[in-house]
């Protein structure tokens, strides 16, 4: 059974898996504490939303809208971001090693990244860093 019910303007304590949310509106939501496997976010529009301390596995975020979200101490393991642009986004302490991008690095035009995220979005670009 889902604790977790879309369009929510507080979500916290959940776990999905397997979840369709394509194409579901999360603007100005707050997620938190919680973890998301092999769900479907595609076409979603995630703008202004907060999440803090969230795991999200093998999920799609592809065409998703995340227009002045902002992401704390969040995971991201093999998900897909294609067609996300991530340049209004804050990802402050997120782990982004994980994540799927064109092969244009589009999505990735703009974004504000600490160092370590810097150091992970170089790698996915196959850039290798030495000190």
């Amino acid at each position: 059974m889902s604790l977790f019910t879309s369009g929510s303007d507080y979500i916290e304590y959940v776990e999905e898996r397997d979840k369709d949310f394509s194409s579901t509106s999360f603007s100005s939501s707050t997620l938190s504490s919680s973890s998301f496997f092999s769900c479907d976010f595609s076409s979603s529009d995630f703008s202004l939303a907060l999440f803090s301390d969230c795991t999200f596995l093998s999920c799609d975020f592809s065409q998703v809208d995340f227009s002045s979200s902002s992401f704390t101490n969040v995971t991201f393991v093999s998900c897909r971001f294609k067609g996300t642009p991530l340049k209004t986004i804050i990802l402050r302490g997120s782990d982004i090693s994980g994540i799927y991008i064109s092969s244009d690095y589009n999505e990735l035009r703009g974004a504000k990244l600490d160092v370590s995220q810097a150091l992970d979005a170089a790698r996915l670009m196959g850039i290798e860093v030495t000190v």
